[in-house]
C-alpha cells in the first residue's frame, strides 16, 4: 500500500530523464526538483494507486521531459513495499509516455560493503565507509551510505534516490553531487552528470574563502 511520506523520484520519457523529491500526505502531492515544482492528488486502492500530477517551472534550466513547461499528468501505478512505480501521459503531450520509480525515504538497500573512492570514483561518507545501515537518526551520511550501497549492488535508481535525499537534506555538501553525477554518468546521462560536477565545484569554490579565513583565525 502506498504510504504517506517523502519519496525520491526517478522519471523518464523518450525526451530525457530526471530526479526530484516528492511528499505524499493524505491524498495530496507536493514536491520539486531544481527547475520544476510538483503538485496534485492521489488515490490508493490496496496495492494500486492513481494520481493527477501538475508540473510547473520555477527556474530557468533544461527542457522539460514532456516538452511543455506546464503539464497535467494522469498516472496509474502500483506500490511494492516501500517502492512505488507508475506511468502515464500529460494531456499537453499525449504521445510522450512518462514512467517513474519512487523509493520511499525508508526503502531498504542491499547491505553490500562500500568500496573506497580511489577504486570506484564514489566519494565515501567517512574514511572507512561501513555498509548502509538502518539507524534512528537519518542524517545526510545515512542517505549517502545507502546510495553507495545501492550503487555497488547495481541498483542505480535506488542510488539516485538516496543521493537526492542527501542533497535535499544538505544541499551544501559537494560530495553528494559528485556521487549523483557518477550515477548519472553510469546511466548515460552526461549532461546531468556534468551539471552535478559543476555544482559541486561551485560549492567548493564558494566555501574555500571561508575555510581559509577560519584556518587563519587566532
Amino acid at each position: 500500500m502506498l504510504r504517506d511520506g517523502k519519496y525520491a523520484a526517478w522519471f523518464r520519457t523518450p525526451r530525457g530523464q530526471g530526479t526530484g523529491i516528492v511528499d505524499l500526505a493524505e491524498g495530496r502531492i507536493s514536491g520539486r526538483d531544481s527547475f520544476f515544482t510538483y503538485g496534485g492528488s492521489y488515490r490508493v486502492d490496496e496495492q494500486h494507486f492513481s494520481a493527477v500530477l501538475t508540473v510547473n517551472r520555477h527556474a530557468d534550466g533544461p527542457l522539460s521531459v514532456f516538452g511543455p513547461d506546464e503539464v497535467e499528468v494522469k498516472l496509474s501505478g502500483v506500490c511494492n513495499g516501500l517502492v512505488a512505480s507508475c506511468s502515464g501521459t500529460a494531456k499537453e503531450a499525449p504521445d510522450v509516455k512518462f514512467e517513474a520509480k519512487l523509493p520511499h525515504a525508508e526503502a531498504p538497500t542491499a547491505p553490500v560493503g562500500v568500496a573506497a573512492a580511489a577504486t570506484t570514483g564514489m566519494a565515501s561518507a567517512s574514511p572507512v565507509a561501513p555498509p548502509a545501515r538502518d539507524v534512528a537518526i537519518k542524517d545526510v551520511n545515512y542517505y549517502r551510505e545507502r546510495g553507495m550501497s545501492a550503487y555497488h549492488a547495481g541498483d542505480l535508481i535506488i542510488a539516485l534516490a538516496n543521493f537526492d535525499l542527501a542533497i535535499d537534506m544538505d544541499p551544501g555538501l559537494p560530495d553528494s553531487y559528485i556521487n549523483r553525477g557518477i550515477v548519472f554518468h553510469r546511466m548515460g546521462d552526461l549532461k546531468r552528470a556534468l551539471s552535478d560536477v559543476a555544482e559541486a565545484k561551485r560549492i567548493e569554490n564558494s566555501n574555500r574563502p571561508n575555510a581559509t579565513s577560519r584556518a587563519r583565525a587566532p
